[in-house]
């Protein structure tokens, strides 16, 4: 049985460890402080009185249920 073609460039380089690194420790915490800061932000900015999302009870409804 033949198998498909895979299309996976080889990988060119290995990434530096030093800007891997730098990476990890510098740029991903930074990225998710923004991240958190926005849904914080957004979250406040939102009436959280009026509920997101309201439910029925179905039986009780009058346009569904049995």
């Amino acid at each position: 049985m033949a198998t498909a073609p895979k299309f996976v460039s080889p990988r060119k380089k290995p990434l530096d460890p030093q800007v891997k690194s730098w990476i990890e420790n510098v740029i991903v915490p930074t990225l998710v402080r923004e991240f958190l800061a926005s849904e914080k932000k957004q979250r406040e900015s939102v009436d959280c009185d009026s509920p997101m999302v309201q439910c029925t009870d179905l039986e009780t409804s009058p346009k569904g249920g049995k």
